[in-house]
């Protein structure tokens, strides 16, 4: 009888702890959603400003300044 009630308060303890990593790993699991749709969001958000820069020698820039004296290229 003694044996059996350890046996019942063991399986009980495991069981209160089993229901805590339960919890634990949902909760885990929200973070990592969170987590993967913010990652998402700033991969995107880096395509977006992806800006192919094109550096032009002293010749071709001053062909560009003189066809037109509009256009602002920086030095």
């Amino acid at each position: 009888m003694i044996k059996k009630t350890k046996m019942e308060e063991e399986n009980a303890r495991l069981k209160k702890a089993l229901s805590k990593a339960n919890k634990e790993n949902k909760k885990l699991a929200q973070r990592l959603e969170k987590a993967k749709a913010q990652t998402g969001q700033l991969r995107k958000e880096l395509k977006k400003n992806d800006v192919r820069k094109v550096g032009l020698t002293k010749e071709p820039k001053q062909l560009l300044w003189n066809r037109s004296k509009d256009m602002n290229i920086p030095n």
